[in-house]
């Protein structure tokens, strides 16, 4: 996505959030009320988790509870909020009135389309100022993405994005799978500087260090505790030897996501 591109995006949502902004958090039943959105749940096996559709001039959300959960709310959240940057970002409203479907249809470039959808979610949950503000109230890490994340009522994932792109700290995000591989990772400028890379480096998992890693929280029970552990770049780092210059001390902080592997944080 184009830095223009990504301001604007980030500016349109943020706007929309400010309107509806109430206890904490952004309104999106409030937005889909003023917008004349109807909000369907239903149940539609694994053909999509959420989806816009748009006929005879009404827009409706269709949610998937075959894919979400009732319960877990900020995902549900995000998801409503992602299909609400589908009708706000002009062109992606466009094409569905033309009757191009964003979910289906590979006319068109579905991958930045939804990068654009989730850009916009995150910045309509977790307006800038707003979650700078209470960002620098809590805690560093984990911890403190934990907390913001009940404050917003987004993802952990999400949260755990936005937090590494405003550069909320100083370090290198990992979200890993729970077969050890990578589903995606990120870096801060600063940290970025540090260790003379872009913002996402070459990463190295070992997967016997992330089973006991597992093993250690799955054992203490508790849903989202983090594991603290003092650790060297070079062992999350590629590019980075043992024992060399930029091979600095930092802290290590890992989070457990249930059965879907989990979350490991370095900073200094």
């Amino acid at each position: 996505m184009e830095p223009e591109r990504y301001e604007d995006i980030a500016e349109l949502a943020e706007s929309i959030a400010e309107e509806n902004f109430a206890n904490g958090k952004t309104d999106l039943e409030l937005i889909l009320k003023k917008k004349n959105i109807i909000l369907v749940k239903g149940n539609y096996e694994k053909y999509f988790i959420g989806t816009l559709y748009h006929k005879s001039k009404e827009f409706t959300v269709f949610l998937n509870m075959d894919m979400l959960d009732e319960n877990k709310i900020p995902r549900i959240r995000f998801t409503i909020a992602h299909e609400l940057g589908h009708y706000f970002i002009d062109e992606h409203r466009n094409l569905l009135k033309n009757g191009t479907s964003l979910s289906f249809n590979a006319s068109h470039n579905c991958d930045l389309n939804e990068k654009e959808a989730n850009h916009f979610a995150s910045f309509l949950l977790m307006p800038t100022k707003r979650f700078l503000t209470k960002a620098f109230d809590t805690e560093s890490g984990l911890p403190g993405i934990l907390q913001l994340a009940n404050q917003f009522e987004s993802s952990i994932e999400s949260t755990s994005i936005h937090y590494m792109k405003l550069n909320c700290c100083n370090g290198l995000l990992i979200r890993w799978k729970e077969d050890n591989t990578a589903q995606f990772h990120l870096c801060s400028n600063a940290f970025a500087n540090i260790i003379g890379s872009g913002p996402k480096p070459s990463i190295q998992l070992n997967p016997v260090y992330l089973d006991k890693l597992k093993n250690e929280l799955d054992a203490q029970g508790t849903e989202y505790k983090v594991l603290e552990n003092a650790t060297n770049l070079s062992r999350w780092l590629l590019h980075i030897g043992s024992g060399s210059a930029l091979d600095l001390p930092a802290l290590e902080q890992t989070l457990r996501l249930g059965a879907y592997g989990g979350i490991t944080l370095n900073y200094n």
